[in-house]
């Protein structure tokens, strides 16, 4: 059996939205065979309200707030659910509510906030009986809790603002209203009577009124001090007496009313003067400052005029301020004094109408400046002399010294000559000549300069093994520094060319660095020092030394007991050949070549049943040792019973091979120096280093023919 639910016969029915305290009452059916079940509930809530079949009413008594939300008719046939929703809006209403200070005082802000918990929002309206319209008309919306409000303002309120006023809430087709009375609090400010400005010694006169009921208490007091100076009530006058500076300030009228407290001030000035004081020093030196200051202490501020005796010319004329003690002040300044600048100076004051004068005598002292002559740059060994005059009356007693050190080295009045004789490089420096006259000290000074020249110094490693740095510095000790210059013999390129000055003696100073050498870069190089017109030489021999692994060519042959091994290997200092089998053997035959850097050792040794595979050869230099184990090749005979016509046969071959190589070796080397001897002298060491290279190539050549030689006979790979 098959029963489809009509999609337009499940419905809801019934009001959604109902007066707080009222009922509400939906039904949900479903019209289905067999009936539905259906279930009420609301969200957020895991309850269900109500249920039954074909048809259910949901029914709440008294609805209240929280009976607003969503509900949820859900029907159930057989394996099918369906659901629908319905919103419930519940209005209601709560009564208005006022807050806000109602009591305030004449000036300050009045606010009232009314608000209404409904809904919808309510209307809110502010008034004030026998008043304009409403002063605040508008709905205002609580996100929280949907309640209306509004907010009435007064800024600067005064007494007649002071009321009822009445606050109306307009619900749906309900008015409610709410009123508040406002009181303005108020008291008028104090004011002060009477003269600001008086006189040092007449009375000073002030009055303070504040109109206020019932009368307000006064009080008089003087900032900066905690006495009351006079009280009384609704009026209060201070008077006092014989004034002084002291009572010149601000005075502080105090009305406490109630609970309110109002201040009025008053800056109360006292006029007076003071004699006029003279600062400053009146006995100068020639060529200082002349700095006097008259000062006068008065208000209001005196006018100060600065006058020479015997001279119409005003120095001066201007009004100064100052604003801790209301002074006026005035000062002369006069740089670089001379003595026509000495003689009596006046200050004359005038304040209001009075005129007031004060003198100075001023004294101008001098000296003269220390003056030295003679010549300050001299050749060591030469005589230092040098003079230092300084004109003065009584004469000054003139001293020599030398900075960094206490001694005095020559006094004398009025003048005084320093000799040096046979000046060396340590009386460089500076003098200072020191002239004491009366209570002045006067100082002049003057560097000294000794010209002279050390022989240059090479520091540095001059050996120095392949592939590491070169650095060589090469130093003069002079004055004025010298020019240092690198070359290397044989070459006509400064390596490297420069005025260095060493900033703790004053010498010059010139670095060679040659980074990963080689053995090339051995020989002879030159450190040229060029002091003034002399230029001085020095040299450093240079040597590179090194060292390489076991070369190609090496190798071991066995043939009919016969043991014949070649090692070759090169370096500088020579290497040296040793065979750790010969300790073992008590005949055998070595032979070694040489050729520039490269020694070849031959040994041959007849062994008996020789069962290693290979033989040891150890080169050494000093700078490194390369231990090689060399193959042993295996030729053996035709005819076993032939081994001793064979052995004797190799060794003659063996023998001839080594004394082609030894011919060779000696043909090379007179062809080379032959070679030598025709070279051009003009040609440079890259020529050179060619033709030995060209040797190099024969010799190896030669080698190579024995090689092969020994290959054809021997089978040597």
């Amino acid at each position: 059996m098959f029963c489809l639910i009509d999609m337009k016969k499940f419905q809801i029915t019934g009001i959604t939205t109902v007066k707080e305290g009222d009922n509400l009452n939906l039904t949900c059916s479903v019209e289905s065979f067999p009936p539905s079940l259906i279930l009420w509930s609301k969200l957020g809530s895991v309850t269900n309200l109500h249920n039954d079949t074909g048809s259910a009413k949901l029914a709440i008594q008294n609805v209240t707030t929280e009976d607003s939300g969503q509900y949820i008719c859900t029907a159930t046939h057989l394996d099918t659910t369906m659901t629908s929703y319905v919103n419930v809006t519940v209005t209601y209403k709560r009564k208005p509510q006022i807050i806000g200070n109602t009591t305030i005082r004449e000036g300050d802000v009045l606010n009232l906030t009314c608000s209404v918990e409904s809904f919808p929002p309510s209307l809110v309206m502010w008034s004030k009986p026998t008043s304009n319209p409403s002063r605040h008309n508008e709905t205002y919306t609580d996100a929280h809790n949907d309640t209306g409000s509004a907010t009435l303002v007064i800024p600067n309120v005064t007494a007649e603002q002071s009321g009822q006023y009445i606050c109306t809430a307009t619900h749906l087709d309900t008015t409610m209203t709410s009123y508040v009375n406002v009181t303005v609090t108020y008291t008028r400010r104090p004011w002060i009577i009477g003269n600001t400005t008086v006189k040092e010694g007449d009375v000073l006169n002030l009055t303070c009124n504040v109109e206020s009921v019932p009368p307000s208490l006064v009080v008089w007091s003087k900032l900066g001090s905690n006495t009351n100076l006079h009280s009384d009530t609704g009026s209060a006058k201070l008077a006092v007496l014989n004034v002084t500076t002291e009572d010149s300030g601000q005075y502080i009228c105090t009305a406490k009313y109630m609970n309110t407290t109002l201040k009025d001030k008053f800056n109360i000035t006292v006029i007076y003067k003071r004699k006029p004081q003279i600062i400053g020093n009146t006995t100068v030196k020639e060529g200082d400052v002349l700095n006097l200051t008259c000062s006068v202490e008065s208000f209001p501020p005196s006018l100060i005029m600065w006058k020479k005796l015997n001279s119409t010319t005003i120095l001066q004329n201007r009004t100064y301020t100052v604003l801790t003690s209301d002074t006026g002040s005035a000062t002369v300044f006069i740089q670089n004094v001379t003595t026509e600048h000495s003689g009596q100076y006046i200050c004359t004051a005038t304040h209001l109408d009075t005129t007031m004068t004060s003198y100075v005598n001023v004294a101008v002292t001098y000296t003269r400046k220390p003056q030295i002559t003679g010549n300050t740059s001299i050749k060591e060994g030469d005589d230092l002399n040098l003079t230092c005059s300084v004109e003065s009356f009584p004469p000054s007693l003139i001293m020599w010294s030398k900075l960094t050190s206490v001694t005095n080295l020559h006094n004398d009045t009025g003048s005084a000559t320093l000799v040096i004789p046979n000046g060396t490089a340590e009386d460089s420096g500076q003098y200072i000549c020191t002239a004491k006259y009366m209570s002045n000290t006067l100082k002049e000074e003057v560097h000294v300069t000794v010209i002279y020249k050390r022989k240059p110094q090479i520091i540095g490693t001059t050996t120095v093994k392949k592939g590491d740095v070169l650095n060589l510095t090469c130093s003069a000790e002079s004055f004025p520094p010298a020019l240092i210059m690198w070359k290397k013999r044989s070459s006509n390129t400064n390596l490297l060319s420069g005025n260095y000055t060493d900033l703790h003696n004053g010498t010059g100073s010139s670095t060679l660095v040659i980074h990963n050498v080689t053995a090339e870069y051995s020989g002879q190089y030159v450190c040229t020092a060029k002091y003034l017109d002399k230029a001085i030489t020095i040299h450093a021999s240079v040597t590179v030394t090194w060292f390489s692994e076991t070369q190609d060519g090496s190798g071991c042959v066995l043939q009919s007991e016969v043991l014949t091994c070649v090692c070759i290997s090169e370096g500088f200092p020579l290497p040296t050949i040793k065979w750790p089998l010969l300790k073992n053997h008590t005949e055998y035959s070595v032979i070694t070549m040489v050729s520039k850097h490269t020694v070849n050792s031959t040994v041959s040794v007849t062994v008996n049943k020789h069962s290693n595979s290979t033989v040891e050869c150890v080169s050494n230099n000093g700078n490194g040792e390369n231990r090689e184990n060399l193959l042993i090749h295996q030729n053996l005979p035709e005819k076993h019973e032939q081994s001793s016509n064979l052995r004797q046969g190799y060794m003659k071959v063996i023998i001839g091979i080594l004394a082609a190589v030894v011919l060779s070796a000696i043909v090379c080397c007179f062809t080379k120096n032959w070679y030598r001897k025709n070279q051009k002298t003009s040609k440079n060491s890259d020529e050179t280093l060619e033709m030995e290279k060209h040797q190099d190539d024969k010799l190896q050549q030669c080698q190579e023919s024995s090689k092969e030689a020994r290959e054809d006979k021997d089978g040597v790979c």
